[in-house]
């Protein structure tokens, strides 16, 4: 994107290694229609990437359910 050349810099983030409250993933459907959620993983996400990015291709295309315990919508009380 050669335009982004004339940008400015005014902020930046880094998250690191997000992990869960209850220290295991989000995987899947999240509380909003549409919109799906893959992260949480702490230090192994990358060690776990192919496998996430598989479940996550099988949920988004109706051919998993998920795993229960990974489900997103754990903390709203919406499952």
């Amino acid at each position: 994107m050669p335009t982004l050349k004339d940008w400015t810099l005014t902020d930046h983030w880094a998250g690191l290694r997000p992990k869960s409250p209850d220290g295991l993933p989000l995987l899947g459907p999240s509380a909003m229609q549409g919109v799906f959620v893959a992260g949480g993983q702490y230090r192994n996400g990358i060690l776990f990437a192919p496998a996430i990015a598989q479940e996550m291709a099988d949920i988004v295309l109706g051919k998993s359910a998920g795993v229960p315990d990974f489900d997103p919508r754990r903390f709203s009380g919406e499952v």
